[in-house]
């Protein structure tokens, strides 16, 4: 971004480092901070190993993370819980930091006192204004930093010019995809630029619990209530896991959950058959274990257009079968087709927005709604028992369990 490097000179030139320092802002002060970064930007080597791997730096002591993520995501901050707040928190921290890395170095070259006219500042409170004109390439550049009083030192929480302010022009749009219904660990990963994130590894459970944030169709509301155990966590060596244990019965585990399914087109997840019995169905898709589901959204009637991924021992490994419904066709993707039940965990790597265009003729809306899954043991089935785990969505993966 072209004003990055304005910016960041903005906040390195106008921030005391002074603790115990008085509500006013003296250019002393501030010179004095800025030889401390000064000499910290001499080594360029060492200053982006620092900003690459986020340990504390000079720049912790610039801004104000909490505040400026605090208005960065407006009025949905008041509705985070307190987990979230400070991961989202962190986030920002990480995001300037990535972006500091590759641009900090550079601006040396600006940071000459001669290059330099200082203003006033104006102070109300526990908040300042002030600001500075900085010469470069026969050019005036003006900046306005606003800072905080946050414990015992003045920190930078918005860097403004004429045509660019940091929160607004860098932040506000994950404000917007929260307002939007995205998910929480989409926004965290778009924040940060990661390549992948993580949709549930039931670590946050205990053993025994039933999976925090997952629920059930209506329909299933008296069966699931009456069958504890047919959805529970259990844990292996301290990792958490999801357990299904089904017998007559085939209820769909539902964790609503949406990001953007082209940015992100992988979703990636374990399972492990520990008992199956076969039983006598005529049904097509009934034949199969279990199934991981994905939800694009709901049609015209409310009724979900879903793509399923199966475990089913009858058919074809990676074929596609159609269901055809009264008014909507179903699609199944089958993905593992061993019915021998075993201690093994199977690692799966599919493209819902690669197999939706393939099957539907057309790209699936941005903003899928959710994923569900469902362990199958009716019409005649006499138990299944599957454990999940890992449910994780990816820019890329390396080895798709099917790739036609």
């Amino acid at each position: 971004m072209k004003y990055f490097k304005i910016f960041m000179a903005g906040a390195i030139l106008f921030c005391a480092s002074e603790r115990g320092a008085s509500q006013s802002l003296p250019n002393s002060a501030s010179k004095q901070y800025y030889h401390v970064l000064q000499n910290w930007l001499r080594d360029s080597v060492k200053v982006k190993s620092q900003l690459e791997s986020f340990v504390t730096t000079p720049l912790d002591d610039l801004f104000d993370w909490n505040e400026i993520t605090r208005r960065a995501f407006a009025e949905n901050w008041v509705n985070l819980s307190g987990s979230w707040q400070k991961r989202y928190t962190q986030a920002v921290r990480k995001r300037m930091m990535k972006t500091s890395a590759s641009r900090l170095p550079e601006l040396r070259a600006y940071l000459y006192e001669k290059n330099i006219r200082w203003e006033e500042e104006s102070i109300n409170k526990d908040k300042a204004k002030t600001g500075f004109h900085i010469v470069r390439d026969n050019a005036i550049e003006k900046i306005s930093l606003r800072l905080l009083f946050s414990g015992e030192t003045w920190k930078v929480y918005d860097v403004r010019t004429e045509n660019f302010r940091l929160i607004r022009d860098v932040l506000s749009a994950f404000d917007d995809l929260i307002s939007n219904g995205f998910s929480h660990e989409y926004v965290e990963a778009v924040l940060v630029n990661d390549t992948a994130f993580t949709i549930d590894n039931f670590n946050a459970n205990e053993d025994g619990d039933y999976p925090k944030l997952w629920g059930w169709r209506k329909k299933d509301d008296d069966y699931i209530r009456a069958n504890k155990r047919l959805y529970f966590i259990q844990k292996e060596n301290e990792d958490a896991f999801l357990s299904s244990e089904a017998s007559d019965a085939s209820v769909a585990l539902v964790k609503p959950f949406s990001y953007h399914i082209k940015e992100y087109p992988y979703l990636s997840w374990r399972w492990r058959l520990r008992e199956f019995t076969a039983g006598r169905e005529a049904d097509r898709f009934q034949t199969q274990i279990t199934e991981v589901v994905v939800i694009f959204y709901q049609n015209w009637l409310g009724v979900p257009v879903t793509l399923h991924y199966v475990w089913d021992p009858t058919a074809s490994s990676c074929a596609t079968i159609r269901k055809e419904g009264f008014m909507f066709d179903s699609y199944a993707k089958v993905i593992r087709t061993e019915s021998s039940p075993s201690d093994e965990w199977f690692i799966e790597n599919v493209n819902p927005f690669e197999d939706y265009g393939r099957i539907f003729g057309e790209d699936p809306p941005e903003q899928i709604i959710g994923i569900y899954l469902s362990t199958e043991s009716d019409s005649g089935k006499a138990v299944s028992k599957i454990d999940f785990d890992d449910f994780v969505v990816r820019k890329a993966a390396n080895l798709p369990s099917c790739s036609k």
